[in-house]
């Protein structure tokens, strides 16, 4: 995706203690996540059936970006994001 692609203008900055506030819940969120995704029943299927470890460590993966991202206030990170034909 390029650049032009997202409207960043109308975000606004996230506090310092909403990002802390974040970080800190990271461990509750992903295990939410995980658990819901984990009792889908076709989650095999949707996991190309890889192990669900991988899908855990790709939530957390996600979940700490996240968390830099609003730390850092640096929205133009997502449109830096690597095409999928380009991986």
């Amino acid at each position: 995706m390029n650049q032009d692609f997202w409207d960043l203008s109308a975000l606004i900055q996230v506090s310092k203690a909403a990002a802390l506030a974040y970080r800190e819940k990271l461990p509750v969120l992903t295990e939410s996540v995980d658990q819901a995704m984990t009792e889908c029943p076709n989650i095999t299927q949707l996991l190309g059936n890889n192990p669900l470890q991988v899908m855990y460590t790709n939530h957390s993966n996600h979940a700490l970006f996240i968390a830099g991202l609003l730390h850092l206030n640096d929205f133009l990170l997502l449109s830096k994001l690597p095409k999928m034909s380009e991986l």
